[in-house]
């Protein structure tokens, strides 16, 4: 039977609303001849454009007889679940419905299902999952009750769940935010000829923690010594332990003693729980002048955790120490004379000129003796650490450390 032409203009304007949505679900359409076709349907023109599979197909408006949007197929399921006599046969329709819905991403049909099941089945336990229920204490509760059971509160996004705790610290780095940019201003004057440092640091100092301590570490890395020495004490002053990895790479990577000193200094102040795994990491680095400061910085610092990186190193170390040559050098050659010189056959003689050809060469060669700081470091730390006495020799220590392991 043909049907209705107010029927056909309410799908078709029904599409027209669904067409720009995105992900885009299949539509059922059907033709006046009885074809039924899945696909995007779009209204282009006098035309209706079907989407299927990367294929298109354009179908003439009085070839088609409706359109069905799968929102508008849901509601005629819908309908009919209720008329189902036979609780276990209208459960698996429902549960039939909820996959038809979810292949089709109809999340919020999905929901309006699951919650029909849960009126008929209130103690149904997949339904119960998927909407976020879970069993505590013998009961069935929503997640946002069973988190404020455990004592947990929203974040302010509303994400996630927190502590009272750490959500007050959220709001008070939150609230600290527009301040750190201020000490940051003050942190920059520093670098400039003939600040008042005394005045500048009075003003640092009268800013909490929370907005002191962002702007003090980026202060660590500025250019200025002066700036970065200020950091460090600062830092350690207000024992910063936050700031513990900042200060950590400073002490090893900073190519001014005056800054490492000042960074293992504000270490000692604040107490180095991170700090020691960040010269862990540095005993590893390829450079040997990072390597070597971390491992006085473990010294200063022992942990047992950094032996066998230690013995490692000192093994590396054992050859390639003593005189070196080194030449950075550019030659040029140029003409830098001539010569006459006589010759001739016997029955003439002649002068020729010959060409003096000499060698110009600018640059630097030495001869370089290579300073042992790096194994004295590393044997300063294993001592420090262990309490023995190997010295250099790479070979006790790791007898040594063999025998200790499972201790």
């Amino acid at each position: 039977m043909e049907p209705r032409r107010p029927l056909l203009r309410l799908t078709l304007a029904a599409l027209a609303g669904f067409a720009c949505l995105a992900p885009a679900i299949a539509d059922t359409i059907t033709l006046k001849d009885g074809t039924v076709i899945e696909g995007r349907a779009v209204i282009e023109g006098e035309t209706i454009a079907v989407y299927h599979r990367g294929k298109k197909r354009v179908f003439a408006k009085s070839e088609v007889a409706s359109v069905v949007t799968p929102r508008q197929a849901f509601q005629a399921r819908f309908k009919t679940l209720d008329k189902t006599l036979d609780a276990k046969t209208s459960l698996r329709e429902h549960l039939a419905l909820v996959s038809w819905c979810a292949a089709r991403r109809l999340r919020r049909e999905t929901k309006q299902v699951r919650e029909a099941i849960l009126v008929r089945w209130p103690n149904h336990a997949g339904t119960r999952k998927a909407l976020g229920y879970v069993v505590h204490k013998g009961r069935w509760i929503t997640r946002a009750e069973y988190m404020r059971d455990l004592g947990l509160v929203e974040d302010g996004g509303k994400q996630s769940w927190i502590t009272p705790q750490d959500r007050a610290a959220a709001e008070a780095r939150a609230k600290a935010a527009p301040k750190i940019k201020e000490v940051a201003a003050l942190c920059r004057k520093l670098s400039r000829k003939g600040a008042d440092v005394t005045g500048i640091g009075k003003k640092i100092a009268a800013y909490s923690d929370l907005a002191a301590a962002p702007a003090l570490e980026s202060a660590l890395l500025s250019e200025s010594l002066k700036v970065r020495l200020f950091a460090a004490g600062e830092l350690g002053r207000r024992k910063a332990k936050a700031s513990q990895v900042r200060l950590a790479y400073v002490a090893y990577k900073d190519s001014k003693s005056k800054a490492r000193k000042a960074a293992l200094q504000a270490l000692k102040k604040i107490g180095p729980t991170k700090a020691r795994e960040v010269f862990i990491r540095g005993l590893r680095s390829k450079s040997v002048f990072e390597s070597g400061h971390a491992a006085g910085a473990l010294a200063m610092f022992p942990t047992r955790r950094a032996i066998p990186v230690l013995i490692h190193r000192l093994r590396e170390s054992t050859s390639g120490f003593g005189v070196v040559s080194m030449s950075v050098v550019t030659q040029r050659a140029y003409i830098q004379d001539f010569e006459l010189t006589s010759g001739g056959n016997g029955q003439q003689s002649a002068e020729v000129a010959d060409p003096v050809v000499g060698t110009s060469t600018e640059g630097i060669s030495l001869e370089v003796k290579v300073i042992q700081w790096y194994r004295e470091a590393v044997i300063s730390a294993l001592h420090r650490t262990t309490g023995r006495t190997f010295g250099g020799d790479a070979a006790r220590w790791e007898a040594w450390w063999k025998a200790q392991e499972g201790k």
